[in-house]
């Protein structure tokens, strides 16, 4: 009669190598609901590229909230010279964050009556400055082209630190060129999901 012998039991390894691969796989979707999570949750950041010795030049470091900078400028405007004609000129601007995208509110007069402009917009900033790249407008709640909202724009007068680009469809903030009172401002980093500016000042 033949010896009988008992085979190894595989099962426990088995078991072990399916816990080894549902860890793997929990460990796996935790991670990238994580990294979705971040990704959606982390507010966007307009950062500039980096300018060593112009930047020297703003020594004070601040943060602006959007407020303050809708005070300067305003205080800029009412400050400026006479733009435009006096039936073509603009009467105010300010700003605020929608998303990732900056709004800039414009009331422009033109034809004997106020306009109120409502522009969406991407900021970048540049050394200090900030470019805005168009991508939207609407006049009084109504959709507005880019090519006629830069009609209107062309046939108007800006402070000199606004200048406006109709062909690439862009404005230019340039504020490290002109001073705010008594302090030019270097701008440093847009932070739309705080409201703010962080910003160096020049006295």
């Amino acid at each position: 009669m033949g010896e009988y012998r008992l085979k190894p039991y595989t099962g426990s390894k088995v078991l072990l190598a399916v816990l080894a691969v549902s860890l793997i796989m929990n460990v796996f979707v935790i991670g990238t609901g994580v990294y979705l999570y971040l990704k959606v949750s982390t507010p966007h950041r307009v950062q500039t590229s980096p300018a060593p010795a112009l930047q020297a030049s703003y020594p004070i470091e601040t943060v602006l909230p959007i407020s303050a900078v809708n005070q300067i400028v305003q205080q800029s405007l009412q400050t400026a010279p006479t733009m435009g004609t006096s039936s073509a000129h603009l009467s105010g601007v300010s700003f605020q964050f929608g998303g990732a995208q900056l709004i800039t509110n414009v009331q422009v007069f033109l034809f004997g009556r106020t306009m109120n402009l409502q522009v969406m917009s991407r900021p970048q900033v540049l050394n200090g400055d900030v470019r805005l790249d168009m991508t939207s407008a609407q006049v009084s709640g109504f959709p507005l082209p880019l090519t006629s909202l830069f009609s209107i724009l062309g046939s108007i007068g800006f402070p000199p630190w606004m200048r406006v680009d109709q062909q690439q469809q862009q404005v230019w903030l340039h504020f490290t060129g002109h001073r705010f009172g008594n302090f030019s401002i270097y701008v440093r980093e847009i932070d739309p999901g705080k409201d703010r500016i962080r910003a160096g000042l020049s006295l």
